[in-house]
């Protein structure tokens, strides 16, 4: 028995610290304890060291991470909080995104508490790269706006991720250590106070977790990895994954680590070690984009190793305890392997039931093909999955049992995959249908696919996965007209999938700098150099704009009275005004009205949260008229009919096959409006030659399912 293993089995308990003490003083002066400087995670921690799991074992830090859990589980009854149930089927929720350093600045004291190096010096020379620097949005700014969420009816917020990057990097995605809000962002208990007023106003919270690596600037290869040692790295790792047998290459080389790095992943063991990819790596689906590092500081997880598994779920069940977060939004899931998500799919909803979250959401952004999305979502047992994950159902999990026999005792959520995934392909299609750019036809054809049925249907509740058609990642949908805001906004209300509305889509944002102004202190010339880029080019800051006064990031809108608000130019922190009178939420142009009024149908509509989709109509053409319908699957009474007019001109409605054809459907936006069955019994709905407007959604009802008008607003409900 080697001496590290030796050590490993008599670290057995977070009480135990002093045993360990006795014992590694036997043992060559070992020394006791390789903690950071004691910090404060929660309020009032008492276990707020953090464990070098290099010196003290697998086994310390993972019972150090459960105590923590159990500290902060004690923590929130003690203070008289109860939880805050999952709903009963997220397929009802529609949820905002919130890039937190853009969104608003709500306490401007934290706007420079960690931020990069280059910010610190480019500030000093004209603010070249301003479009990356830290902007001031923050976790009070959210909370400061969540009634002008709820006034938009949204229930769930997914925030970009939250924890401390420590290279100073603004989007979130370079997370150093998983035990910290990020100062820039604020503090735990600010993240607590944001979820609890959150809940209070019927708003889930989701976190954005990035999965696959973690972030040390410092921490570099003991030597670089020539390409071929690159490639060959991560094609032996792909095969030990395929076969089931440890992880390891001979192309493996060792980390020498910082001073600094996050203490309990300490461990080359955690890692893959094949060192950095290349763009096409990182696009493509070779081993590399599996095995490979996102950057050379971006380091990649062995999301293999059990161990690694265990303490970062571990980790990651902390936030639940202490904050009583609802979601968790997984990043890069694609750069994991199965038998990861597996685990921590199932064990992460276990431990939320046990808290009382029943449902707690676990969705997955996979940027790949369905075949990929299909072996990480569900039921997971797809034909082409790894033989990693069938042989992860025999690997014990928390409770003695496999995480196939966890997860098929969990009632709510008997599968071991995620819950949902981004649906990137139905919202890309979907987006360039509205753009047109492609056809409806196309859009059509996407849910006859077999792939469709095959890899999403088969696998999970294709109503759980989500419906985007910008993302912070994407170029915003909005030029310089409204129509095809409001025309998105509507779409994303009636279509398949939970609606994640992207911050600012509801203010027509554009990512444009026509119209603002610059201010002298800005690199002139590096500035119009980026302002004249086109916003749908690979340039993230033109879609990551600052919605917030006094911000030093004001891009374009294609409301007028949002657009004079642009500037670029440094931060001026300006006292916050009320939701009510903040000029950039603005609440009485036809773009906000629109998402408001559609989403107020979704909500009263079960067909349109529950409902699968029967196509009536669509074109060849780029732009023109489809139409479908929604049908409740409980209750098929409850039929909804969209029809969808992509043009700039208004199109005459033709006549359309409902389900339910014996019955009168009426406009909800205008019940004086029936489409009656044809008296020819073929069930045809005629439209006694009405017109649908460019670039506008209608929603038709039977007759019987009218409900009373929304309040404030000039659309009816539907009544089940």
């Amino acid at each position: 028995m080697t001496s590290s293993l030796l050590l490993r089995k008599l670290t057995l308990t977070i009480g135990a610290f002093s045993l360990i003490g006795v014992l590694c003083e036997c043992r060559a002066n070992v020394p006791l304890l390789g903690h950071r400087e004691s910090r404060v995670t929660g309020a009032g921690s008492a276990v707020a060291a953090l464990p070098d799991v290099s010196r003290v074992g697998v086994d310390s830090v993972m019972s150090w991470s459960k105590a923590r859990n159990h500290e902060a589980e004690l923590a929130f009854t003690q203070n008289g909080q109860s939880r805050f149930p999952s709903p009963k089927f997220w397929g009802d929720e529609t949820i905002y995104e919130i890039m937190i350093d853009r969104f608003n600045d709500g306490d401007s004291s934290n706007n420079f508490s960690l931020i990069s190096q280059a910010q610190r010096n480019q500030g000093l020379s004209h603010n070249r790269g301003i479009e990356a620097y830290h902007h001031g949005g923050d976790l009070k700014g959210i909370t400061k706006r969540l009634d002008y969420l709820a006034d938009l009816g949204i229930s769930a917020i997914w925030v970009t991720p939250i924890f401390e990057n420590s290279n100073g990097s603004y989007h979130g995605y370079c997370v150093s250590d998983l035990t910290k809000i990020d100062p820039n962002y604020g503090s735990a208990e600010d993240l607590a106070e944001l979820v609890r007023l959150a809940h209070a106003k019927g708003i889930r919270v989701i976190l954005d977790v990035v999965v696959n690596h973690l972030c040390d600037p410092a921490t570099k290869y003991v030597r670089k990895h020539t390409p071929a040692e690159h490639t060959a790295c991560a094609d032996d790792l792909a095969r030990t994954d395929t076969s089931g047998s440890p992880t390891f290459s001979p192309n493996q080389v060792d980390l020498a680590f910082s001073e600094s790095f996050f203490p309990p992943l300490k461990l080359k063991y955690f890692f893959n070690r094949c060192g950095e990819n290349s763009h096409a790596e990182m696009a493509g689906a070779a081993a590399t984009t599996v095995f490979g590092d996102f950057t050379s500081e971006m380091l990649d997880y062995d999301t293999r190793n059990t161990d690694f598994q265990r303490i970062f779920t571990n980790i990651m069940e902390y936030w639940i305890a202490f904050a009583d977060v609802d979601g968790f939004r997984l990043d890069a899931v694609k750069h994991t392997t199965s038998d990861f998500t597996a685990y921590f799919s199932t064990e992460i909803r276990d431990y939320a039931r046990k808290l009382g979250k029943n449902h707690f959401y676990v969705v997955a952004e996979i940027a790949g093909d369905s075949l990929s999305i299909s072996q990480h979502l569900g039921r997971m047992n797809s034909a082409q999955n790894t033989a990693t994950w069938r042989n992860l159902v025999q690997e014990p999990g928390r409770l003695g049992k496999s995480i196939l026999e966890t997860a098929q005792s969990n009632p709510d959520s008997p599968y071991p995959g995620v819950s949902g995934v981004f649906d990137f392909a139905h919202s890309g299609i979907s987006r360039d249908v509205l753009s047109n750019v492609r056809s409806s036809r196309i859009l059509e054809n996407y849910f006859l696919t077999d792939t469709y049925y095959r890899d999403l249907i088969a696998q999970g509740d294709p109503r759980l996965n989500l419906t985007v058609l910008e993302i912070h990642d994407w170029a915003r949908l909005t030029q310089q007209q409204q129509d095809k805001a409001r025309l998105g906004l509507s779409y994303l209300a009636v279509a398949p999938g939970i609606p994640v509305i992207y911050y600012g889509l509801e203010q027509a944002f554009n990512g444009q700098c026509v119209g603002g102004s610059i201010d002298s202190s800005i690199d002139q010339a590096a500035m119009s150099q980026f302002c004249s880029q086109a916003p749908g080019t690979d340039l993230d800051a033109h879609y990551r704009q600052d919605m917030f006064v006094g911000g030093m990031f004001r891009l374009g809108s294609a409301i007028s009275e949002i657009n004079q608000l642009a500037h670029i130019g440094p931060l001026a922190p300006a006292a916050a005004s009320d939701w009510q009178s903040d000029p950039y939420l603005a609440r009485d142009h036809e773009v906000y009205v629109t998402a408001r009024r559609f989403l107020k149908a979704r909500k009263s509509c079960s067909a349109l949260r529950r409902g699968g989709i029967s196509w009536k109509w669509s074109t060849t053409d780029q732009a023109g008229l489809m139409a479908f319908s929604r049908v409740d699957p409980v209750n098929p009474s409850t039929e909804v009919l969209v029809l969808v007019n992509t043009s700039g001109s208004p199109i005459q409605i033709p006549a359309l096959l409902a389900d339910n054809r014996k019955i009168d459907f009426v406009n909800l936006e205008n019940p004086s409006e029936i489409a009656h069955p044809k008296s020819d019994g073929s069930g045809l709905l005629e439209f006694s030659g009405r017109q649908i407007g460019a670039n506008r959604v209608l929603v038709y009802v039977p007759i019987n399912n009218l409900g009373p008008k929304a309040l404030g607003d000039e659309i009816y409900t539907c009544q089940q």
